[in-house]
């Protein structure tokens, strides 16, 4: 296909392209949600259409440079001198080897107008494009130039892809979504459960002895009203700028503050402290259930029983089973790297042989296998600087249900332009506010910390 109709269909499909853009801006709150997707999936297939027009043209562009390069000769004494030539045939192929500059020629006035070729190769005279990209490739066997600035760098300028950004990577509230989660209630800074700790008595009744009689006692659970907040400053100029340059700033700012949240709500629910307007986390709670686990030589052999014994916490001292096992992604890369002496795994990704757990899927949050009947979630957000050290983590067995994180539905995110006016910036702000405890009914929760949960080795 000639190049001039290809050049006509890149046309075509480009003016296709922008009247399916056209009729997709102009779709209002009223356009029916069938009409949207209608003219969306119109504006992909001309999209489309363009490029494929597009790709086409340049690659006959770039066969009939290649030809241009290798022109038929007659096979007699008239090729030129630098030819490589073959003796059979009436008509034959040469190579190139050396070709005088078309725009330069020391011994002759230039074939060309090099300024007159850049000006109509912007106006699509593929001829002077093709001389062009001749005399680059002409110029580049003359000078080693390189992508160094000062040395022919400049030319070539880096690309900023700003719609794939890369976002700081953060914990996700795998532990905090894992609870029973209820909405705050409103007009209230704390929120406070009556709890029975002793109950009434029923025994076995003798004829004419009085029936068993014990008051009940009870306490309040209290769990206090906490915020969540975060800012960020930014420049105005910034802000406007890259909004205006299709960037949105103000969307990568706002995306950031929303992981960051949900990190800091994770943080909470496992260990905040109760203190200093935190809440207080599961790691914090007076009266879980707390099995040591202390060796300076940890094994699996020597952890699984303190597992089984934590899980047993849950079974007598709830009377329910617990639901779920939390600990850290190192704690289960741990697990996943012991093996027994003849160096088959413990925990094997496919057919068993002498498993302790299984290995469901490889994650770095969320349910990853089964240990003890229970599912094994791992979160990021356990801590790894508990005990003397400062090096050893937790693993939690708790039955997830019986703890309450009470938060706000939706954080929210405001825009400040008067804080910060002197200096011409704008302050981006997310806050919410949640409650939370793990002290409805403690023995729900059972933790295995000590020396044998130091930094594991591998």
């Amino acid at each position: 296909m000639e190049i001039k109709t290809l050049k006509v269909a890149v046309r075509d499909a480009f003016s296709a392209m922008e009247s399916a853009a056209a009729d997709l801006e102009a779709v209002t709150d009223e356009t029916p949600e069938a009409d949207i997707t209608q003219r969306n999936e119109a504006f992909e297939a001309a999209e489309r259409d363009h490029k494929a027009a597009v790709e086409t043209l340049e690659r006959a562009e770039r066969v009939a440079a290649a030809r241009e390069s290798l022109p038929t000769v007659p096979a007699e004494d008239s090729a030129p001198e630098g030819a490589v030539t073959s003796t059979t045939g009436a008509n034959v192929r040469m190579g190139v080897t050396t070709e005088p500059d078309m725009y330069r020629s020391p011994d002759k006035a230039p074939r060309f107008s090099f300024f007159q070729d850049l000006w109509n190769s912007r106006k699509g005279d593929s001829g002077a494009q093709e001389r062009l990209a001749r005399h680059q490739a002409h110029e580049l066997e003359k000078r080693a130039v390189s992508n160094t600035d000062g040395a022919g760098g400049d030319f070539v300028p880096p690309a900023w892809l700003i719609s794939d950004y890369v976002h700081l990577a953060r914990a996700g509230r795998v532990t905090a979504d894992a609870t029973f989660k209820l909405p705050l209630p409103q007009g209230t800074d704390s929120i406070n459960v009556p709890r029975i700790t002793g109950g009434v008595t029923v025994a076995a009744l003798q004829d004419g002895n009085n029936a068993s009689n014990t008051d009940i006692t009870s306490d309040a659970v209290t769990a206090p009203v906490v915020t969540i907040a975060g800012n960020a400053d930014v420049q105005r100029s910034a802000l406007e700028r890259s909004t205006a340059a299709g960037a949105g700033l103000d969307k990568i700012l706002a995306k950031d503050l929303a992981l960051a949240y949900s990190t800091a709500v994770d943080v909470q629910a496992v260990s905040g402290s109760g203190s200093s307007g935190n809440a207080r986390g599961i790691l914090a709670t007076s009266g879980i259930n707390q099995v040591t686990f202390t060796t300076g030589s940890p094994t699996l052999a020597l952890l699984y029983p303190k597992l089984a014994d934590a899980v047993n916490r849950v079974h007598t001292g709830r009377f329910l089973a617990p639901t779920a096992i939390v600990m850290h992604p190192r704690r289960w890369a741990w697990f996943l790297s012991q093996v027994d002496s003849t160096g088959r795994p413990f925990i094997p990704a496919q057919a068993p042989f002498n498993p302790v757990g299984a290995l469901a899927d490889v994650a770095s949050e969320g349910i990853v296998g089964q240990l003890l009947g229970l599912p094994v979630i791992v979160d990021p957000s356990i801590p790894t600087n508990r005990g003397a050290g400062t090096d050893q983590d937790a693993i939690i067995v708790a039955r997830f249900d019986d703890l309450y994180l009470y938060e706000d539905e939706t954080p929210r995110v405001k825009v400040f332009e008067q804080a910060l006016t002197d200096k011409l910036q704008i302050r981006v702000q997310l806050y919410n506010y949640l409650a939370f405890t793990a002290g409805r009914l403690p023995k729900s929760v059972s933790t295995v910390e000590g020396t044998g949960l130091v930094a594991p080795t591998f």
